[in-house]
């Protein structure tokens, strides 16, 4: 039996450990065992492995084809190419019998081969890496054929593999699922739209014969990877109202991604099919910046929703960008304040990025920003604030928002519990 190697690269920055995995190495894993390979997974973001241990581990496991994901920030929310560049370099000076695949994100938006792969996957990886495994096995062919594929007929991703890894294992508990793919909304900062612009789901049998088997298998922390889980509402509300029937979630602490335009009706839901965590991509408290990003936001609709949340035992995240080219510190107070009058029980803030992929980006003279991202600020000539600034205003808020809301918070545990089981950190 040929052995294919996964090798999820180190990003960039060292950041806190959340979990996630990736879910392209999952499928395609499950998708290249239904073809008779075996499959083994190194992921360098949450273990500490050098090169040398990696050379060693293709000759004791008799490894053919070592593939290595380019993510382009999205997983860990840092850019992995150059440590993904250095393993592909490793091991094609080590031994250049091993067959070497990149694929990714970075790969799909810059439609270039990487030095020292064989082939670059330029597509959606699912569709590919059988074709590419086969070609590069059977006839040492560098080339690969995309071929198109139903949702539905993905086998169920390799989650025993993914939990080789000690990190994942140690939180045997917790999983990820994804029941739709992609997204249509515009949102001009997004870097998804670089490898997407489709919107695909898995049909709803399908999605709770899923939760049926995580169920089985004792896992309780579940993360849904939908960009926007609500983005088809009327499908959301007949996906959780048909976990409830079959009681598929009792047990479960769910997290999901969703945009603000959801009603009390699915919150209900939600709080039934034991949804914990709501994220939500708010941005801004400015007309102009929401304008300049392309999100159509009703604000005052928002604090109803986290209101009734909160009511519900169900924990909001606010997700919010400043930096934006026409804002200005008394804008940025002005989404502050907006914060703290919603009620958000945990509120992210990052810097506007114009990140590879994203409308904000491609706008960009290529001569003068020739670089992947740039943050938006003034030594940029992309802000008006300074990058020092912005992390200070940042970093000064969220300090004092959490101090202020803390005992809120834990008395909603008290009430509620918390919205996830333990993690394990290691």
């Amino acid at each position: 039996m040929s052995a294919v190697l996964f090798i999820y690269s180190k990003p960039s920055l060292d950041k806190n450990i959340r979990y996630g995995f990736s879910m392209n190495i999952a499928y395609s894993a499950s998708i290249l065992n239904e073809n008779g390979f075996g499959t083994s997974f190194i992921d360098l973001s949450c273990s500490t492995i050098c090169i040398d241990e990696i050379q060693k581990y293709i000759i004791n496991n008799n490894i053919s084809v070592v593939a290595v994901e380019f993510d382009s920030f999205a997983l860990k929310r840092s850019d992995n190419s150059r440590s993904g560049y250095d393993v592909l370099k490793a091991v094609k000076q080590f031994n250049k019998s091993v067959k070497t695949i990149a694929f990714g994100f970075e790969c799909i938006m810059k439609q270039e081969n990487i030095e020292y792969a064989d082939i670059t996957i330029v597509d959606d990886v699912i569709g590919s890496i059988l074709s590419a495994t086969l070609n590069l096995i059977q006839s040492d062919l560098c080339e690969y054929k995309y071929n198109s594929y139903d949702f539905d007929s993905l086998p169920y991703p390799n989650r025993k593999m993914i939990e080789s890894v000690p990190y994942y294992g140690n939180n045997h508990q917790s999983t990820l699922i994804q029941t739709a793919k992609g997204c249509l909304n515009k949102c001009t900062f997004c870097q998804r739209q670089g490898w997407q612009n489709i919107y695909v789901t898995h049909n709803i049998d399908y999605v709770c014969k899923e939760f049926r088997l995580l169920q089985e298998k004792g896992y309780k922390n579940i993360w849904i990877t939908d960009e926007n889980f609500t983005f088809n509402l009327v499908r959301a509300k007949q996906l959780l109202h048909q976990l409830i029937i079959e009681k598929n979630t009792i047990g479960m602490k769910i997290a999901i991604s969703s945009w603000t335009k959801i009603d009390i009706e699915f919150l209900e839901l939600a709080a039934k099919a034991n949804i914990k965590v709501i994220s939500m991509g708010i941005e801004s408290a400015n007309e102009s910046v929401l304008k300049f990003y392309d999100k159509d936001i009703d604000l005052v609709g928002v604090k109803k929703l986290i209101g009734c949340a909160n009511e519900l035992g169900i924990f909001t995240v606010g997700n919010f960008i400043i930096g934006a080219p026409m804002e200005n510190e008394q804008m940025i107070s002005n989404t502050f304040k907006y914060i703290y009058e919603s009620g958000l029980d945990q509120v992210n803030i990052k810097i506007l990025d114009y990140m590879i992929g994203s409308k904000l980006y491609n706008e960009l003279s290529r001569n003068q920003y020739p670089l992947s991202h740039y943050f938006s600020c003034s030594e940029n000539n992309l802000g008006q604030l300074s990058l020092s600034q912005l992390k200070k205003l940042k970093n000064d808020f969220l300090r004092k928002y959490q101090d202020d809301y803390n005992d809120r918070l834990k008395q909603k545990i008290i009430q509620h519990g918390t919205p996830y089981y333990p993690l394990v950190h290691c």
